[in-house]
């Protein structure tokens, strides 16, 4: 154990000492909320100082008590008078579920013990600074799958609550942050079987679930085609694109799509000026990250359309092809990399086949199948204009969003999906914030 985590883990231990180790608090008052007041800012300052004292010096921290979720997390993101993004990232913590368990710790009106909560609630302090991570994340702006995710999901929650409230035990900013909250407690406190399977569920969530939108069941590529497309193409939110940058690697200035032609020049010339930028140290990863960034986007413009005599004729046929089949190896690789998350989650799971996590019921075998068909659709596509040596067919004709926002979006028609909904077996939370 590093000398951070020893820190930490004497921090959290106290923690835990304050709350119940003296057995004698019913309500979080006076002292005792000071006491805890100054423990969780110690907690997540010492981890905020590891991102970097900048950091650290921006973020404000309010410890509250009300009667309400353990945490939440706020980019603060705005543009000024002058037209400048702004930030103002805040993390609050919540004492108030702790005082309720306190209050009635020896009712069954609690289903947790004290130190099982006051293990939870330190999770959530993790989980909020995941959210914190994120958005620097978008706000650094390095080309990967993750800038994507994390990009995407932000902006249409900015927009859209309904679509947060819809995926909240899905959606893969709340999926990161438990599973990032869940590493870092056992990297601290040491690996428990609970924690251990908590976080491989998330993991595995995270990778693999798909998204409930408008009563539908997309993948997080359809999700996002979908909403985004709406929102940018269709309503025209030129300040959507302002305060979540990385949106630029998708759609232009002028609330258009990107085209595979633009999508591969920005690609070669990105990998031009990271190769040639002698202050970047992890060239080959920062390399790789916009590697499967960019073939994703482009797989997703093929997909809707699949103009691949247009990309012969401006990059020539050899490019093309070995594109291709590079993009084919890519998503190959992809195929095996998903399938074993979720097989690992099946080993640590079994002997059951099906497992209820966080509200929502995951059935192995059928996520196999299902991203085993996913990619099998994606690989065989890419094969076919090689084999072809011309346009394939779109995959996505029956879906509701190909509309080509390249060319002017009241010429495109629109279909019907037919996909079932998700069904939950929990009410879904009111209002938005960036809970857990």
């Amino acid at each position: 154990m590093n000398k951070i985590a020893e820190i930490q883990k004497e921090q959290i231990e106290k923690f835990f000492h304050t709350v119940f180790g003296e057995k004698k608090y019913f309500s979080i008052e006076g002292k005792l909320q000071e006491k805890l007041t100054e423990q969780i800012n110690e907690m997540i300052r010492t981890e905020l100082e590891q991102i970097s004292p900048e950091v650290n010096d921006e973020t404000e921290i309010v410890v509250d008590s009300f009667d309400g979720r353990p945490g939440s997390y706020s980019d603060g993101r705005h543009i000024d008078t002058n037209g400048n993004l702004i930030r103002k990232p805040k993390i609050t913590m919540n004492l108030g579920p702790l005082d309720s368990r306190l209050a009635f710790q020896n009712n069954d009106y609690v289903n947790e013990t004290i130190p099982q909560f006051t293990e939870k609630f330190v999770k959530y302090i993790f989980h909020e600074i995941q959210h914190l991570k994120q958005d620097l994340i978008i706000n650094k702006n390095e080309s990967s799958r993750d800038l994507i995710t994390l990009t995407c999901d932000n902006a249409i929650d900015k927009r859209s609550h309904d679509f947060y409230n819809s995926n909240y035990y899905i959606i893969a900013i709340e999926k990161d942050a438990q599973r990032a909250s869940f590493e870092k407690y056992m990297e601290i406190m040491g690996e428990d079987p609970k924690t251990l399977k908590d976080f491989t569920m998330e993991n595995m969530a995270y990778e693999t679930q798909d998204y409930s939108v408008d009563g539908k069941v997309l993948s997080k590529e359809e999700a996002f085609a979908m909403k985004l497309d709406e929102l940018i193409c269709e309503k025209k939110d030129k300040e959507l694109l302002k305060l979540y940058p990385p949106l630029l690697k998708i759609y232009n200035e002028d609330c258009t799509k990107k085209s595979s032609i633009e999508l591969i020049k920005n690609f070669e010339d990105e990998k031009k000026e990271i190769q040639n930028d002698e202050t970047i140290l992890y060239k080959e990863k920062r390399l790789l990250d916009s590697q499967e960034m960019y073939y994703e986007l482009i797989y997703n413009t093929l997909e809707d359309k699949p103009n691949v005599t247009d990309i012969k004729n401006k990059y020539g046929n050899e490019y093309t092809n070995n594109l291709i089949k590079d993009m084919i190896k890519y998503f190959e690789s992809e195929k095996v990399r998903k399938l074993q998350i979720i097989d690992n989650a099946k080993e640590l799971c079994s002997p059951e086949k099906v497992v209820k996590h966080d509200t929502v019921s995951y059935n192995f075998d059928e996520e196999t199948s299902k991203y085993e068909q996913r990619y099998n659709k994606k690989i065989d596509l890419l094969n076919s204009f090689i084999r072809d040596g011309q346009s394939g067919h779109s995959f996505r004709d029956s879906l509701k969003y190909t509309v080509d926002y390249t060319s002017k979006p009241e010429e495109s028609g629109k279909g019907e999906e037919t996909k079932t909904p998700i069904k939950y077996e929990k009410e879904e939370p009111e209002g938005f914030t960036f809970d857990y």
